[in-house]
C-alpha cells in the first residue's frame, strides 16, 4: 500500500511524472512529490548601476521582498502563480537561492536602467515615488511569468534623496558665491575703467603741452629732420611729466 505524503501547513507539493501532462500541485498525495515552502517572502538587495538622460552615472541600493503568493482562499489566478512558481523551483533550488536572486536582479536591473536612461538626475530625485511606482510595476510584470511577487519595494531610498537635495543645494551655494565673486571683480573693473576715462583728458593734454613746449623752447640741430627730432624730444618730456603725475595721483 502506497504511503500518503502530507505538506506542511506553508508548503505544497509539486508532483510530476507518468500520467501526468504538468505539475500537479497537492497539500497530500500518494504520488512522490517535491515540496516547496510558500513562506516567508525573501529580502534581496543589491546596487543597480544605472545612467540618466544627461549620461551622469547613478547607483541605486535597492531592496524587493519577493516570493510566491499565497492566499488561504485561493483564487483560480493565484493556483496559477503557485503552479509557475513550482516550475521555477522543481529543480534543485528553492526560493532563497541564487537562481531566483539573479531572476529578481536581472528584472530590476533592466526596468530601472532603462527607465532612470529616459530621465534626468533632477527627475527621478523629485519625483522618487512615482519612479519607484514605475519600476514596482514593470518588474512584477516580469516576475508574473514565474509566479513570483512583489511585496515590498525600495528603488530610490529617503538617505539618498536627501543626500541628493544636499547636493543640489551645495551646488547652487557655490555657483551663486562665484556668481557673487564674478560682479564684484566686474565692479573693480568697471571703476578703474571710469577713472582711466577721467584721467584720460588730463593725459591728452599733458603730451600736447610737452609738444608745444618742445617746439618753443627746443630748436632742431642744423641738418637734423625736425619732425622727428621734435617728436623725440616731446616724447622724452611727456614720459618725465607723466612720471611725476604718476606719482602724485598714487600718492591720492
Amino acid at each position: 500500500m502506497a504511503s500518503l505524503e502530507v505538506a506542511d501547513a506553508s508548503e505544497y507539493l509539486a508532483i510530476t511524472g507518468r500520467g501526468l501532462d504538468d505539475v500537479k500541485l497537492a497539500k497530500k498525495a500518494s504520488e512522490q512529490g517535491k515540496k516547496f515552502d510558500t513562506t516567508p517572502p525573501v529580502n534581496y538587495e543589491f546596487e543597480v548601476h544605472a545612467t540618466t538622460s544627461e549620461k551622469l552615472s547613478l547607483v541605486l541600493p535597492v531592496v524587493f521582498t519577493v516570493g510566491p503568493k499565497v492566499d488561504e482562499h485561493t483564487s483560480h489566478s493565484n493556483k496559477a502563480s503557485q503552479l509557475l512558481y513550482s516550475k521555477l523551483i522543481i529543480a534543485p533550488h528553492d526560493n532563497g537561492s541564487s537562481h531566483v536572486r539573479e531572476l529578481v536582479k536581472g528584472a530590476v536591473e533592466g526596468q530601472a536602467r532603462a527607465l532612470a536612461a529616459s530621465m534626468t538626475t533632477e527627475e527621478i530625485f523629485q519625483g522618487a515615488e512615482a519612479f519607484e511606482q514605475a519600476v514596482l510595476e514593470k518588474v512584477q510584470l516580469e516576475l508574473d511569468r514565474f509566479g513570483l511577487f512583489i511585496y515590498s519595494a525600495n528603488v530610490v531610498n529617503k538617505q539618498l534623496v536627501d543626500v541628493h537635495k544636499v547636493g543640489v543645494h551645495t551646488t547652487k551655494a557655490e555657483a551663486e558665491a562665484e556668481a557673487l565673486d564674478q560682479n564684484e571683480r566686474d565692479a573693480v573693473v568697471a571703476a578703474a575703467k571710469a577713472d582711466l576715462a577721467t584721467k584720460m583728458p588730463w593725459v591728452l593734454g599733458l603730451f600736447i603741452a610737452s609738444a608745444a613746449v618742445t617746439l618753443v623752447v627746443y630748436e632742431a640741430p642744423p641738418g637734423v629732420d625736425k619732425g622727428a627730432y621734435y617728436l623725440a624730444v616731446s616724447g622724452a618730456f611727456f614720459a618725465a611729466v607723466a612720471g611725476i603725475m604718476a606719482a602724485v595721483l598714487a600718492a591720492n
